[in-house]
């Protein structure tokens, strides 16, 4: 019983790790800091390390900050996108967030885990 036990945590582990694969986190990439191509750049970086982009377009305003992380499903997901960024990101949720995601919300498609918004001083090669 106790190997069948073992067994069963390993593989609810295994399961559990396989979740956290960038190949499994969707974002949506939003400009927010109004340099130019700022989202397709993001975009693109993000896809290179294996995470699934739903959509890019301009954020509503250019005057974001910080780059902002929404978390939409599981926070551990945002976590994991916030490592793999080359400057600082907030996480947030849609709550806290509340004004600028309703302003986002309808371009961000269904099954979306994560919403980026890259705000000032984020920069990506390319």
């Amino acid at each position: 019983a106790i190997v069948a036990d073992a067994e069963r945590v390993v593989a609810t582990l295994v399961r559990g790790a396989d979740l956290f694969t960038p190949a499994k986190i969707t974002v949506a990439v939003f400009n927010g800091n109004g340099v130019r191509l700022s989202a397709s750049r993001a975009a693109g970086y993000l896809k290179a390390r294996g995470f699934q982009v739903s959509a890019t377009a301009n954020a509503e305003t250019f005057s974001y900050a910080t780059s902002t992380i929404v978390v939409l499903t599981d926070e551990a997901k945002a976590w994991m996108l916030r490592e793999a960024l080359p400057g600082e990101a907030m996480v947030m949720s849609p709550e806290e967030f509340a004004d600028h995601y309703e302003a986002l919300r309808s371009q961000v498609p269904a099954g979306t885990d994560l919403v980026f918004v890259v705000g000032a001083g984020m920069e990506f090669a390319g």
